[in-house]
């Protein structure tokens, strides 16, 4: 069940700009962006969190993300979450 929590977490972040925002404003790493999801009522575990952006990482863009980047559409509106690897550990992503 946590997946699907993550995808909805996701989702609605994508939806809801503030939620967003509120999200970012205290994102210092996967686990503050785990807490804050489920201070927000979401049921999402370190876990199926790491899964998620792991199966993120290895996925192909859709034709419609294809045709932004080439556009250089930057100032449309878009959510990305994922992670970063460095010898310090996983730094999150989440930008708009």
């Amino acid at each position: 069940m946590s997946r699907q929590e993550v995808e909805r977490f996701i989702n609605d972040m994508k939806k809801d700009g503030a939620l967003l925002d509120d999200v970012k404003s205290g994102a210092i790493g996967l686990s503050s962006v785990i807490e804050a999801a489920n201070a927000k009522g979401y049921n999402v575990t370190l876990d199926a969190a790491k899964a998620y952006i792991a199966e993120q990482a290895g996925a192909e863009l859709n034709d419609e993300q294809l045709d932004q980047v080439a556009a250089g559409k930057g100032h449309q509106k878009t959510t990305a979450v994922g992670t970063s690897t460095s010898t310090s550990g996983v730094i999150v992503i989440v930008s708009c």
